[in-house]
């Protein structure tokens, strides 16, 4: 089975430029910035997104998702399905010592912190050639899952990072959804 598994479009503000309270508001899922949707409008390949051509798109309920979901299913006419397991990782805390350390030392923690995750996925619940619009922490989760791999051993892989990509659950491939 193939899933096509896609980080949610990247938001107007950078979450390492946020000041300590709006980042802790961001990781504990108190506060869901919507999509930059001028940035994805702009950039969103549509062309590629029409050659994955999926049926239905399985979103996380968060805004940032859904609304990437919306604008992809507008291209593709494919139907969206919410589900709260594709929901990012909630984080109870980022000290402030951390954050204070900087960019490296948050992403650093957060990486950590996500590898305590312990939400079980049955990936065999969703149809096959179908899109999981997700976030950067949980797609770890997802590609250890499907690959049978040790979820820390994927601590810094770019197929994780990068906003509209990822990869396909039936041989690991990169997919970006993005303009070249």
């Amino acid at each position: 089975m193939k899933l096509y598994v896609i980080r949610h479009g990247k938001t107007p503000q950078s979450w390492d430029t946020l000041e300590y309270s709006k980042l802790l508001d961001l990781i504990k899922l108190r506060d869901d910035p919507e999509p930059d949707m001028e940035f994805l409008k702009a950039n969103l390949d549509m062309q590629k997104a029409l050659n994955l051509a999926p049926k239905k798109i399985y979103s996380s309920p968060l805004k940032r998702a859904m609304m990437t979901a919306e604008y992809i299913a507008e291209i593709t006419g494919s139907d969206i399905i919410r589900v709260e397991g594709l929901k990012e990782v909630s984080f109870d805390k980022l000290p402030k010592e951390v954050y204070d350390a900087g960019k490296e030392a948050i992403r650093g923690y957060l990486v950590e912190e996500s590898l305590k995750e312990k939400r079980d996925l049955d990936l065999s619940m969703f149809d096959d050639g179908s899109m999981l619009l997700t976030h950067g922490f949980f797609m770890r989760h997802i590609y250890s899952k499907a690959f049978g791999v040790e979820v820390s051993s994927l601590v810094r892989n770019g197929l994780f990072t990068n906003y509209l990509s990822g990869f396909d659950t039936e041989k690991g491939n990169s997919i970006s959804l993005l303009k070249h």
